[in-house]
């Protein structure tokens, strides 16, 4: 997309010389921010704006420009993207809004501009976006205004599905002199969304470190490839968490892996970092200006002892440690400072009593030629009025010393540092420490991610998903859920489906007692909250009575099968495609909540993976004595669900609540599964 980033030429429909006019206000920022190309503007009527000819016919303009910015009412953007097709524009910027994001009836305009585009061969950013800021080269595309002076050029890049919030991030990023590279606002992606860009970006070789805020994601199985393939720091921000409680409820799987937790795992899986906030990545913008931290063991330097306090519990809650000091250390400190007068050297090292800053300097750099040192923590508080010249000399001094020895310095100063430090080339300090802590956990994080990516491949993308048609969902009978399972190997516990205790017993005889019954009514999913199970029959009589209790259309006889037991779940993820999990199961699954979860298709090597991430396998392993149950039975089973979900993709949820784990080499059984799937809604 080298043309849409850096085009030579570009045409603003919609420009008027109404002092409001959002196309003017385009117009100015590409003045303002030294866009060199050519501008064409485009209007209703003749005029002239900010220097320049408004035309009312694209036909008027020599030569076919790069990109095309929209800003016309909704009912005319067909017909504009005709006109840019037929004079052969490769890109367009629909920052148009009043879509399907506002009115639902609106979804087949939107299919029309996606026939047009692909008729004239455009690719279109939106709609309802504010397009591309290109620090490089002065594009500056937003309607709204925006003042060169408050952004600067830097490594940082940034993909928006809101407008507003890509603003929000300018005036961030100000604030902490954090520079910029190319900021993308990519609205309701109809056409180009965020895996298109993440992909040019990581290319890139301006931009360093990328973030996203998005409400929602195309295609979540090429992001995560795209992100393995890349040592790029990922940092995403996703909004519009919440699910349906109603579906929730429903199955187990909904509860344990509801969307969120699958995003959780993709993120951790891939190698980004998942934030809650804008300042929490902003804080990781920061961290990401240094050298990744490759181990856990700082060394913290403080001017206050309460601050060092501080510091080493933030370190504390973040998994991070305190470095030992080497001989070689302390008696470098001895020679240098003298013996200490009032406070021991230890880590942290306290400097109170060092008024030298320079001479911290020697400290700092002394702490990262030690090998046990992965990076160090400052805490300085600086004396602004005495000591201002020596705080810049030192924290440009730490610049250069974090790109000699490829370890991070983390400066931690009170807020006043904006204000002394305006203009500064060591933009990323933190007043907070915590956040600090915070965010050097995720550079290790990060560090730690670049291992897994050489150990493990990306994850397998799945089937296109199925054209979109009318459907509904469907909850499978007990019966059609046990044969669909048994063709693919899973075990099921013998049983039978009853509607009278005559056949009930003549069953119970066969299975071999003791037996279960259940109430078998389709759309009854917790049978226990229902009073609708009965475990350990052991004879006529009991089942009898069973039978004269229960009130239902059809009954399950099942075996009772002895054992531990445990939780399989799958669900299709609209966003990820087809997902496993693997827990603690029975009637305290949600309690426990103990899984783990992973993306199909596995195999065995990764269902291995998964039991041994759970506390469950302590108890497969044998806990205390008790004997080691057959993990191999629900290595099988896991993969066999998985093949499950890959040639049934219509398959929307899937239980197996309990699977009952025998002992070592005496296999595993399901006992109760519930199952939903998608069914053409004439089918219905």
């Amino acid at each position: 997309m080298n043309k849409l980033f850096y085009p030579e030429s570009v045409v603003i429909f919609g420009v008027s010389e109404s002092p409001s006019n959002k196309g003017r206000t385009v117009l100015q920022n590409l003045a303002r921010f030294g866009f060199k190309g050519n501008v064409y503007c485009i209007g209703r009527r003749q005029g002239e704006v900010e220097g320049r000819r408004i035309l009312t016919h694209l036909e008027n303009v020599d030569r076919p420009p790069d990109v095309a910015v929209l800003l016309v009412p909704v009912e005319t953007i067909v017909e504009t993207l005709e006109a840019c097709g037929r004079k052969g524009i490769p890109y367009a910027v629909i920052e148009t809004a009043g879509f399907s994001e506002f009115k639902r009836d609106r979804e087949a305009l939107e299919r029309k501009i996606r026939q047009v585009a692909t008729k004239w061969n455009i690719s279109f950013m939106g709609p309802n976006c504010v397009g591309i800021i290109n620090m490089e080269n002065g594009l500056a595309l937003p309607f709204y205004p925006l003042e060169e002076q408050e952004m600067t050029t830097g490594r940082i890049s940034f993909i928006s599905q809101s407008g507003a919030l890509l603003h929000d991030m300018l005036a961030l990023c100000d604030e902490e002199k954090l520079g910029l590279n190319k900021l993308v606002s990519i609205g309701n992606k109809l056409m180009l969304n965020e895996n298109h860009f993440v992909e040019s970006l990581i290319a890139d070789v301006s931009t360093g470190v990328i973030g996203m805020y998005l409400e929602s994601i195309t295609d979540g199985r090429h992001l995560m490839e795209l992100a393995s393939s890349s040592e790029k720091p990922i940092i995403v921000l996703k909004a519009n968490r919440s699910e349906s409680s109603q579906q929730i409820a429903q199955f187990h799987t909904n509860s344990l892996m509801g969307n969120d937790q699958v995003l959780d795992r993709a993120i951790f899986q891939s190698g980004m970092h998942r934030v809650e906030n804008m300042m929490q990545m902003v804080d990781l913008f920061k961290i990401f200006h240094l050298p990744i931290l490759k181990g856990p063991n700082l060394l913290i330097i403080s001017r206050s002892g309460g601050q060092a306090v501080m510091l080493v519990d933030a370190a504390h809650r973040s998994g991070l440690t305190l470095a030992p000091l080497s001989l070689n250390f302390l008696s470098f400190m001895t020679k240098r400072f003298g013996p200490p007068r009032v406070i021991n050297i230890t880590n942290p090292i306290d400097v109170a009593d060092i008024f030298d800053v320079e001479g911290w300097g020697e400290i700092i750099e002394k702490g990262l030629e030690q090998k046990q040192v992965d990076g160090i923590v400052l805490s300085p508080h600086f004396a602004w009025i005495e000591e201002s010249d020596a705080a810049h000399k030192l924290l440009k001094h730490i610049t250069a010393l974090c790109r000699t020895h490829d370890k991070p310095v983390l400066v931690c100063s009170p807020p006043d540092y904006k204000t002394h430090l305006h203009s500064t080339v060591y933009p990323h300090l933190f007043s907070d420490a915590g956040a600090g802590l915070a965010a050097l956990k995720t550079s290790l994080a990060h560090s730690y991610a670049k291992l897994r990516r050489t150990e493990a491949p990306a994850p397998t993308r799945t089937a296109a998903k199925p054209r979109k048609r009318k459907r509904i969902r469907r909850i499978l009978s007990v019966n059609e859920t046990y044969i669909l399972l048994n063709g693919f190997g899973i075990p099921i516990a013998d049983y039978a489906l009853v509607s009278n205790f005559r056949d009930g017993l003549a069953a119970a005889q066969i299975i071999g007692y003791p037996v279960a019954v259940k109430i078998a009514t389709t759309g009854i999913l917790h049978k226990t909250e229902k009073d609708g199970v009965r475990l350990n029959i052991g004879n006529e009589v009991g089942l009898k009575c069973i039978f004269d209790e229960m009130n239902a259309e059809e009954y399950l006889i099942q075996k009772m099968i002895p054992g531990r037991e445990f939780f399989v779940g799958a669900k299709q993820d609209h966003e990820f495609g087809p997902v496993i999990l693997f827990g603690i199961g029975g009637i305290l699954v949600e309690l426990f909540y103990d899984i783990a979860i992973r993306f199909i298709p596995i195999d065995e090597a990764i269902a291995l993976d998964m039991l041994a991430e759970t506390r469950a396998s302590a108890i497969l392993n044998g806990y205390r004595g008790s004997k080691p149950l057959d993990k191999q039975a629900v290595v099988r089973c896991l993969v066999s669900v998985s093949k499950l979900m890959t040639e049934h993709p219509e398959i929307v949820n899937l239980d197996l609540n309990p699977l009952m784990v025998l002992e070592k080499g005496e296999g595993c059984h399901v006992v109760d599964a519930k199952l939903e799937q998608y069914v053409p809604l004439e089918a219905s």
